[in-house]
């Protein structure tokens, strides 16, 4: 672990005291939360950009550009904030070189649509749920969304 107090790149909406101060269950949901989101935002990129390379689609595809460079921006926010995260942790816990979990290049495969249903846009994570915007990348066991009625923080 360096002596240099860890400084983010980017703004983030709470420090790195702030961090150290939660359990480290909740950091280490969040940080499975944030991986989960950037491998969306990486898959919705390589839509868009194949979207646009596709020569039918060239009269529908005004301002796709621009949402790529925002997805973009946001990894970088996440990715930023991954590392906070991973900061607090080692602040808590120590670091253990050995222990590659929370390491950001290491990260859970994205959901991909097979072939047969990527025009539909209806897949299924366990052959039972269709995944659809309603509920793509829902996962009820890593929900850390407090039920209505209840407190909580939010990273």
């Amino acid at each position: 672990m360096s002596s240099a107090p860890y400084q983010p790149k980017h703004d983030q909406p709470f420090t790195l005291a702030d961090a150290v101060d939660l359990d480290v269950g909740i950091l280490s949901n969040e940080i499975t939360r944030l991986r989960n989101s950037l491998d969306h935002l990486r898959a919705s990129n390589r839509e868009l950009e194949a979207f646009i390379k596709d020569p039918e689609n060239a009269d529908d595809t005004d301002g796709l550009e621009e949402v790529i460079k925002e997805n973009e921006q946001v990894i970088e926010v996440q990715e930023d904030r991954i590392d906070l995260l991973k900061h607090a942790l080692e602040q808590k816990i120590g670091s253990d070189p050995a222990n590659k979990h929370y390491d950001s290049v290491v990260s859970a495969p994205a959901i991909t649509a097979p072939p047969d249903t990527e025009r539909t846009g209806v897949i299924s994570q366990n052959d039972t749920e269709p995944v659809t915007g309603a509920n793509q990348g829902h996962d009820p066991v890593q929900d850390t969304t407090p039920a209505v009625g209840e407190e909580g923080m939010f990273l």
